[in-house]
């Protein structure tokens, strides 16, 4: 299930689907979600091969879908009126513009991190990448 937090200026975050707790600069933590949950959220990963500079090793692109699962998750939260941000992995969002559903999903957002705590991973509280 996705995580919530309120973040000291009011903005009600939610994490979709990541692991990994997110920490802001304002102290608020907003924790990772269960590891069965990010499972099944997420996304069809779709790989070319493309040919290699050197032939001991195979370079592939990788591009990602929303899987049905993923649309269906993100409709419920954008539903919801106690959520103003929903942080999701960057390759979801790739995907949402991949795919041309911004208008659909537009309260997606990632982490923005401070550039003085990247070492921590300490992630704005007033600002957010889209």
């Amino acid at each position: 299930m996705s995580t919530f937090a309120t973040l000291s200026n009011g903005v009600r975050v939610c994490n979709m689907s990541s692991f990994h707790p997110f920490t802001f600069d304002d102290g608020t933590v907003l924790p990772g979600c269960d590891a069965d949950f990010c499972n099944r959220m997420s996304l069809i990963k779709n790989e070319e091969f493309v040919p290699a500079l050197d032939s001991r090793w195979e370079d592939v692109r990788v591009s990602f879908q929303l899987s049905a699962e993923v649309e269906e998750c993100l409709e419920r939260l954008h539903e919801r009126d106690d959520v103003d941000i929903i942080i999701v992995p960057f390759p979801v969002m790739q995907s949402i513009k991949a795919a041309d559903m911004d208008v659909c999903f537009p309260k997606c957002r990632v982490i923005c991190i401070r550039k003085d705590k990247r070492a921590e991973k300490i992630a704005h509280h007033d600002r957010f990448c889209v």
